[in-house]
């Protein structure tokens, strides 16, 4: 695999309405970029929105999960496993072996713009279901993680404020049930549904783990031995239009950091496979692929430097533990 740096550009950046399927199929066919662009309901959305255009990339060192890492955790990578983990693939979405599927669907956050509340609500959910045994557990509330931490929904805040209180409230004093607290589409805080939801059963993670994005195989054996992990990527304005294939932005500008959960890999096609929270329209039944080489230099690629994942829960809705999910 190359390690070469990555030059996404510094020019200007196209206008929302300029970047359309039109256009991006024409650039597909003298780029050969490895994924397929198409008309999506994102799109249409956000063109709405007329969003204006901006310019630079992501500075994962300011914007990403570094800030909400231990200054005790941080430092050299580690060094390289004896021990590679297995080749072939892994997909927390898919069904295991039993016919069991561990992930609820794939959400669509709407436009809201808390792709990093339903990024932690599907690892967690997805976490505590493995250490309970239990694949029908109830869904841990979107809501309790946005509305429950004060803090802001969007993503790229110095210090990543964002991601420490999400990881703060899980702790203590944990995360309720969907059933309790549901998501209802929008930004709006309701404080009686937030003082019932308080004397319901609640979630409590012990212990976090962070993940070197640059060692590979600590990563894939992660997904491979344990569950789905939390990250950013780095989405131009193209990844709007997604449908399938390896994603790499196509057009100059900008990055914005953009929460999303690590849920697989496949050596055979060298890439990551990671899902949104866009809904299963967008995409590859709403998920998508990135290549190992962008996590081998992710602060010249698209990839943050650092993965989340949950080791150990005290609670799990109450029923005290410590639990594990099984390796």
């Amino acid at each position: 695999m190359s390690s070469r740096p990555r030059d996404r550009g510094q020019g200007s950046v196209p206008h929302l309405q300029e970047v359309g399927p039109d256009l991006m199929q024409k650039i597909e066919k003298a780029n050969h970029p490895g994924w397929t662009p198409g008309h999506t309901m994102w799109w249409e959305g956000f063109v709405a929105l007329e969003a204006p255009p901006s310019t630079g990339r992501v500075d994962w060192s300011k914007h990403g999960l570094v800030g909400a890492r231990p200054a005790a955790a941080a430092g050299r990578p580690p060094a390289p496993r004896e021990d590679a983990p297995p080749c072939g693939s892994v997909n927390w979405t898919a069904p295991d072996a039993a016919g069991a599927v561990w992930m609820d669907d794939v959400p669509f956050q709407g436009m809201s713009m808390s792709c990093l509340h339903f990024a932690f609500a599907s690892v967690a959910t997805t976490m505590a279901r493995l250490a309970a045994g239990k694949h029908d557990l109830d869904s841990l509330s979107v809501a309790d993680f946005l509305f429950g931490t004060e803090g802001s929904c969007w993503v790229p805040t110095p210090g990543s404020t964002g991601i420490a209180a999400a990881m703060a409230r899980l702790r203590d004093p944990g995360i309720c049930s969907s059933k309790h607290w549901p998501f209802k589409g929008h930004n709006v805080k309701d404080a009686e549904i937030q003082q019932k939801s308080m004397s319901g059963a609640r979630t409590r993670v012990a212990d976090f783990e962070w993940l070197d994005a640059r060692r590979t195989d600590d990563v894939r054996s992660w997904l491979h031995d344990r569950g789905p992990l939390l990250t950013l990527v780095g989405f131009s304005l193209d990844a709007l239009l997604y449908d399938h294939g390896t994603y790499t932005p196509l057009v100059n500008g900008r990055l914005m950091p953009h929460a999303v959960v690590l849920v697989g890999y496949d050596d055979e096609r060298q890439a990551w496979l990671f899902r949104n929270s866009w809904g299963s329209n967008w995409g590859e039944d709403g998920c998508f692929w990135i290549s190992y080489e962008e996590t081998e230099q992710p602060n010249a690629g698209i990839v943050d430097v650092l993965c989340l994942g949950i080791r150990s829960f005290e609670t799990i809705y109450d029923v005290p533990g410590p639990f594990e999910p099984p390796r």
